[in-house]
Formats: structure tokens, C-alpha cells, sequence
């Protein structure tokens, strides 16, 4: 199979502090999205990249990123992280489509395989982790619910989808003011069964100061 990797990268990332968008910023002197992108342009399977990033950082972006091969397309990002997205797949030019988090740097190559095996027949497949805390339903400071922990997961990305049946969900969405946090969500309010595959507590998206350290513990490890 082959497939269009979508990356939104319009985020400015606030909780980070850093005064520009976080994909720019170096791990061991090399950019968070040149890493996550290599990952995908290094995968025979990848037929394409497309990336979703403001206007702002377009120019920068296409200079930095002007060797990858696969790199079809740099678009303009939306307001929020799907409309991003749906601006990304207008130029999609394949069966199967996968976003991915450009934040999420750490991707592995086993879990890109499992979602590359179950995407095939199932259609909407997306990849996580078991919770490894205590997790409670909290509503005004106060707790509701303790859910199991033994049937929740920490979603991650990519979000792997035939691609006709993300864009029915993403105009379903556009048609009925939807406002979601992922892909699978959208899919799920379109009616479509999403199904998951495991992935690894590594493959973490760079979100704060501290996510970096251990981003750089991470690499430290694969180096050995």
C-alpha cells in the first residue's frame, strides 16, 4: 500500500514560551520538523508529504525542507488544527491517508507498520498507549468518575484513514459545525468504526520545556 502523509504544523505552540513555532526549534542541532518529516520520506511506502503551516513560516519552511523528495507541498494552515488538515488533503494524491502530529518526532518504524497492515481493510486506525495512571472524570474541581484504566489509551498520531472516507468525515464536520481534536473523533461522529493498534510511549509530541529533555533522553537512548 502507499499513502499521503498529512503533517499540521500551523501551531504556535503558547506553553512552550519559545516566540516562534516550536517545529523550528533543535534537538541535538537538528530541527523538530525536519525529524519528523525524515521519518516518512525515509518509508518506501510514503508516497508523499504533504505539510500545513502558517503563513508566516511558509518561505522558511520551503527553504529548510527544499531537499526532501517527497515533500510535495507546503499549504497554508487554518484557524484551528482541522480546518489545517482539510486544507492539506485537497491536495492529497493517494488511497490511504496518515496525519501525524509535526511535533511527534519520535515516531517508530514497528508502529508506522502495524497502522500500514490494519488500515487495509479497516479504513480508520489510529495508534496509542495504555494509560499508566489513575485516571478520574473531574468537573469543577471535583471527581465524578474514576475510569478504567484498563480500556483507556493515550491517543497518538498518525491517524491512518482511507482517504474518501476522511474527507466524507471532514465535510460532514464542515457541514454540521463540528468542532473535534482529532481526526478519529470526526470519523467516529460520521459514523465509521476507528480501531487501534499499540504504539510506544516514545513517540511523545513535543508540547512543553520539559517534553524537550526528555526528547533529548530519547535520542540518547537510540544512540546506544
Amino acid at each position: 500500500m502507499q499513502y499521503s502523509a498529512v503533517i499540521p504544523a500551523a501551531g504556535i505552540g503558547k506553553r512552550m514560551g519559545l516566540g516562534f513555532n516550536k517545529i523550528k526549534y533543535e534537538i541535538d542541532g537538528e530541527s523538530i520538523i525536519r525529524r519528523t518529516v525524515d521519518i516518512f520520506n525515509q518509508d518506501p511506502d510514503c508516497k508523499e508529504i504533504i505539510i500545513a503551516i502558517g503563513k508566516e513560516d511558509i518561505e522558511e519552511l520551503n527553504e529548510e525542507l527544499k531537499d526532501v523528495k517527497k515533500v510535495k507541498r507546503i499549504v497554508l494552515g487554518g484557524k484551528e488544527r482541522q480546518h489545517s488538515i482539510y486544507n492539506a488533503l485537497l491536495h492529497v494524491d493517494a488511497d490511504y491517508v496518515f496525519v501525524h502530529d509535526a511535533a511527534r518526532p519520535f515516531l517508530d518504524m514497528g508502529t508506522l507498520s502495524r497502522l500500514k497492515t490494519a488500515v487495509v481493510g479497516k479504513n480508520a486506525v489510529i495508534c496509542g498507549v495504555k494509560a499508566k495512571n489513575t485516571m478520574k472524570t473531574v468537573i469543577d474541581g471535583k471527581v465524578k468518575a474514576t475510569i478504567n484504566r484498563e480500556t483507556t489509551f493515550e491517543v497518538h498520531t498518525p491517524q491512518a484513514f482511507c482517504y474518501n472516507l476522511l474527507m466524507d468525515a471532514h465535510e460532514y464536520a464542515i457541514e454540521n459545525d463540528l468542532a473535534v481534536t482529532d481526526d478519529a473523533m470526526m470519523v467516529e461522529a460520521y459514523g465509521h468504526d476507528v480501531f487501534m493498534v499499540d504504539s510506544s510511549y516514545n513517540n511523545i509530541k513535543i508540547t512543553t520545556v520539559e517534553d524537550l529533555v526528555l526528547g533529548e533522553s530519547i535520542l540518547r537512548s537510540r544512540e546506544r
